[in-house]
């Protein structure tokens, strides 16, 4: 199980909410605040020449979803989600403005010729903003 592997937890305090959490390294578990910005970099092996590069989110129990694509021979990246809160430089791949909905496995993947590599999974997830709410009922007995 993943859960057994070795990670490390980032956790940005309220007071720098709107700070960036830059990771530089592909940690197991990465913890963003809401509202916070988040930086994930691919692992791929940087000597190698792709045709394409891509990042995908996997949410539990559901199939990975491609969020953004680079073909080598293009400056702009191609972004499935049209999210605004996205933005693919070069090898790292930014969230701004992170919330729940963004909680998931993070991975990036190389195109060459008929092959796709892919990196391995980083799992974000998004802490703060969460309202607990306790529903208290009582029954005359």
């Amino acid at each position: 199980s993943w859960w057994n592997s070795v990670y490390i937890q980032l956790l940005v305090p309220s007071s720098q909410q709107n700070k960036k959490t830059v990771v530089h390294y592909e940690p197991s578990l990465i913890s963003v605040r809401s509202g916070s910005s988040v930086t994930l970099q691919c692992r791929l092996d940087q000597r190698t020449s792709y045709c394409a590069k891509s990042w995908y989110m996997q949410k539990l129990g559901q199939e990975p979803k491609e969020l953004v694509i680079r073909l080598a021979n293009k400056t702009e990246p191609i972004y499935s989600t049209g999210s605004n809160r996205l933005n693919m430089n070069g090898n790292f791949l930014t969230i701004k403005k992170a919330s729940k909905e963004d909680e998931g496995i993070y991975f990036c993947g190389g195109t060459k010729t008929n092959n796709v590599v892919f990196s391995s999974g980083m799992f974000l997830t998004v802490t703060g903003n969460q309202i607990t709410v306790f529903i208290f009922i009582f029954c005359k007995i």
